[in-house]
């Protein structure tokens, strides 16, 4: 049985605009994860399931059977031909219904960040933060590899010219151009790419760390100015960004997860072109209004809270669940 092709995203939105953390209480404090977060492997699966079943235990599944198909990829580019949910989808597409991503989901993974990111607060206020730069380091994930598809892809291989097609090395290349502005260098490459060689790639065009290495949360959040750049979908690091008392720089993208229709440009981060062509004059206006700097780091920190924590997640989910459930009523 398959959802009501009536559904569309406007379930995503309705329940977007109707949802208050504040009517969330009786979520708060659900500890579920068997096994805790470990991004060494898929549990996502696991996750969600764990998440459909504390809410049925609180009582906040619907109480009628419901149907619906469960996209459990990253993301979903096109609509299918009946409704899916899915953790983000493409901006074009309008059948999809977006829910929180499974890491969100993941009490002990999002609680253990929110705990991390507030409590080094006290420690690096945004005044003590280092930075005339924009600070970025991350992975080659939106790089394809054997798996390169050309309808997907303006290239499949990786040189001087082509780099600048990926994100995720064009920008560490413009931080070569702009070190006064720009500190960002890939520091890690995913495995299906070290076994091609690309490591050694990376290593000639200058966008590789000279020692990769993992960059922790807490020496990230030493930085003013964080750049969000998307992956293979938007990535996990924006919600701990805009947690994180900072600035967020964030990239033009063709995603949008369960909270993108709630953020501002200039209010909850600043706005970069696709290409990050922008980028340097973006940091140096940042650099000359610091009230503007500090009041963009706030509301960001103050939208994270109200509005991006595991409970909110959680309730989301619950809200998202209950409206494909009452679409789906006879009439």
């Amino acid at each position: 049985m398959w959802t009501n092709p009536l559904i569309t995203d406007s379930v995503s939105r309705s329940v977007s605009e109707n949802t208050d953390s504040r009517q969330s209480m009786e979520v708060r404090h659900c500890n579920y994860t068997e096994m805790g977060y470990d991004i060494r492997k898929d549990s996502r699966v696991r996750i969600v399931a764990r998440a459909f079943a504390v809410l049925s235990v609180l009582g906040l599944l619907p109480k009628r059977e419901v149907s619906f198909v469960f996209a459990f990829s990253d993301i979903e580019m096109h609509d299918r031909a009946v409704p899916m949910v899915t953790f983000q989808r493409g901006k074009a597409a309008k059948r999809l219904i977006r829910v929180p991503m499974h890491d969100q989901l993941d009490g002990s993974w999002s609680r253990q960040v929110e705990q991390l990111v507030i409590g080094h607060e006290s420690a690096w206020p945004f005044e003590r933060k280092r930075g005339r730069t924009a600070f970025w380091r991350g992975t080659d994930s939106s790089v394809p590899a054997l798996d390169c598809d050309a309808f997907k892809h303006r290239a499949c291989f990786v040189n001087n010219e082509t780099a600048r097609y990926f994100p995720r090395l064009n920008l560490p290349r413009l931080s070569l151009t702009k070190p006064r502005r720009i500190d960002a260098r890939l520091s890690g490459v995913k495995p299906r790419s070290s076994n091609i060689g690309m490591d050694q790639v990376y290593r000639q065009l200058g966008v590789l760390e000279r020692h990769p290495r993992d960059w922790t949360i807490q020496e990230q959040l030493q930085r003013r100015f964080l750049i969000d750049v998307d992956g293979s979908s938007q990535s996990t690091r924006l919600y701990w960004a805009l947690l994180a008392n900072s600035v967020v720089l964030k990239q033009d993208t063709t995603n949008c997860n369960w909270y993108s229709d709630r953020l501002r440009k200039h209010l909850h981060f600043v706005p970069l072109r696709s290409d990050l062509a922008d980028l340097p004059r973006q940091v140096s206006r940042l650099l000359l209004r610091p009230s503007l700097a500090r009041s963009i780091a706030r509301r960001s920190t103050a939208f994270a809270r109200r509005w991006l924590s595991h409970e909110d997640a959680m309730h989301y989910l619950a809200r998202v669940l209950n409206a494909i459930e009452e679409s789906q009523r006879p009439l």
